[in-house]
């Protein structure tokens, strides 16, 4: 008689394969919880330079000034740098948005007088899962 109906064992690569699975699992799970990656928010402004002193005069909005702080890191030209913020003008009401001019001191570019240039302000680290939270959560709160 054939032994059609007796039961067959596991064979090893199927243990061996669902241990290595489960190290891999296990190692993407503690990757995006310790390891956090930089998180900021780009901007456009107008860069004037005269003589050595050069900023860089952007909107903003109140609630995103009120949160700058002078231990953030400013990208411009692919170039970090501290944020040196120059002069806050008061705020203004614009399509019910209050907002604020802000100006920037920046080092020396090669730009062209009130040209308009792209910066990031990077504001904090954040793992993996909190940036998917945010995405997933939707627009801000008005």
């Amino acid at each position: 008689m054939d032994n059609r109906f007796s039961l067959k064992k596991r064979k090893p690569k199927i243990k061996i394969l669902c241990f290595l699975s489960f190290t891999y699992l296990l190692f993407l799970v503690t990757f995006f919880v310790f390891f956090s990656f930089d998180f900021g928010t780009a901007y456009d402004g107008i860069y004037s330079c005269k003589k050595n002193h050069c900023t860089i005069t952007s909107f903003l909005q109140v609630s995103e000034v009120v949160e700058l702080k002078t231990s953030q890191k400013l990208i411009l030209n692919k170039q970090e740098q501290n944020l040196q913020i120059e002069k806050i003008y008061d705020p203004e009401l614009v399509n019910n948005v209050a907002i604020q001019q802000v100006v920037f001191k920046v080092p020396k570019q090669e730009f062209y007088e009130n040209q308009t240039v792209s910066f990031v302000i990077q504001k904090t680290k954040k793992n993996i899962w909190e940036i998917l939270w945010e995405s997933l959560k939707g627009g801000d709160v008005l």
